[in-house]
């Protein structure tokens, strides 16, 4: 029989190569000069980077592969990271979101682009770009950290900030500060997104952090110090309108075990499962359609899909267990050789805790055999006998011995005398 591999299900959101994207140059692969050095970005042309501009007076960094080392912004390795690949493709921006968090020296950078589509009034739009945290640079004198607070706003015309370096004064449509959803990977991605009503002409799309240090909550990325200093690289920009996405997600599809179901993870988005789940992800153990629907602030859209399980083979076992009333709870367990666990009780460890009589099965999974495991649990309750050990007495004399008579037929027998 032929084997299918566990496949991971996943809600495809970043089909850069087919997606409708109104964002020219995403990924930033495209360059009129590649850059020599920092500072990449500008307010007033693009000189280095193909149709984008720094969003106000901050000197924002252009990386590209095509850079030399010496240069000090080449892909992987640059001034900001001893390796950080990019997103797709070879090349990404990065700048400033944070200095000493303590309201010093308030600077910002920031990234812009004109979209390609100009945003019609009512409609909805996602919006989407990745993110990852520096580690390093020789300015400063601080060790590096890193944030949620990074978000985009889009605007009817190129932001008038180009003289100043402070925090720009808007309200970004889409915010991952407060989210929780902290850059905190070096050498990898995280995605930001969400969606938006558009109030119609907006074409320009600023990616930054729009709070002050007080809003900007500053942690250590993962495994690194606590610092003061963040500097996020970014990749991937993307506005579609919301139809654009819909039916475009799961796939049907062929396995042999469990498999996991994510949905399109946004901040501010409410899911349902035809399962009832109402997370982001469930995990599949049975064939069928499935499907999701998620509500944003501004509309709601699903996808299906069909699951279907093909095993090699499927393996059966039964036992029965005997207990007294006094051993409950008690702990059943299953092989730890499987990938995958469901009981009917509703758990999925290698292990559940009873407290009463009854009939229980877990299937398990592992390659792409099924196990059916049963377990048969009787309980011996209590007799239920009154014991009486005669009537209470009163003694009076100095020194005396009262024999106390219990039924006898018992193993064990436990006085309050020890």
């Amino acid at each position: 029989m032929k084997i299918f591999h566990t496949l991971l299900i996943l809600f495809i959101y970043s089909f850069l190569s087919a997606q409708i994207n109104y964002v020219p140059n995403p990924s930033f692969e495209d360059y009129n000069n590649c850059p020599t050095g920092i500072s990449g970005f500008t307010y007033s042309d693009d000189y280095y980077v193909e149709l984008w501009y720094s969003g106000s007076g901050g000197t924002s960094d252009y990386m590209h592969g095509c850079a030399t080392a010496a240069s000090q912004v080449d892909v992987p390795e640059n001034l900001f990271s001893e390796d950080q690949p990019a997103h797709t493709g070879e090349a990404y921006g990065g700048f400033w979101t944070d200095l000493y968090d303590d309201g010093t020296f308030t600077y910002r950078e920031y990234v812009m682009v004109q979209l390609t589509e100009t945003l019609i009034a009512g409609e909805c739009y996602y919006v989407e770009f990745w993110s990852a945290p520096a580690t390093q640079s020789d300015f400063f004198g601080e060790s590096h950290a890193t944030t949620d607070a990074i978000g985009a706003y889009l605007s009817e015309e190129k932001l008038p900030d180009g003289f100043t370096s402070d925090v720009l004064p808007y309200v970004p449509q889409v915010d991952n500060a407060g989210s929780g959803n902290y850059i905190d990977q070096p050498g990898d991605w995280t995605m930001i997104c969400g969606f938006l009503e558009a109030e119609g002409g907006e074409e320009w799309i600023t990616v930054g952090n729009f709070h002050p240090d007080d809003e900007t909550e500053v942690v250590p990325y993962e495994g690194g110090p606590d610092g003061s200093l963040v500097y996020l690289f970014v990749d991937d920009v993307r506005v579609a309108p919301l139809d654009s996405i819909v039916s475009s997600f799961l796939h049907d599809t062929v396995v042999c075990s469990p498999v996991v179901l994510e949905a399109l993870m946004c901040d501010n988005v409410t899911y349902l499962w035809n399962t009832g789940d109402t997370t982001p992800v469930i995990t599949v153990y049975e064939s069928g359609n499935y499907w999701v629907e998620l509500i944003t602030s501004c509309g709601s859209f699903a996808d299906t899909a069909e699951v279907i399980f093909v095993l090699d083979s499927t393996y059966t076992t039964s036992s029965e267990y005997e207990l007294c009333f006094t051993e409950l709870p008690y702990v059943i367990e299953a092989s730890e050789a499987y990938d995958f666990y469901s009981w009917n009780t509703g758990e999925t460890s290698s292990t559940i805790s009873i407290d009463e009589a009854g009939t229980y099965y877990v299937t398990g999974f592992t390659d792409c055999a099924n196990f059916v495991d049963t377990f048969t649990v009787e309980v011996i309750e209590p007799l239920g006998l009154d014991l009486d050990l005669g009537n209470d007495t009163l003694v009076c004399a100095g020194e005396w011995t009262l024999q106390l008579n219990s039924i006898s037929g018992f193993e064990d027998y436990n006085w309050s005398t020890g």
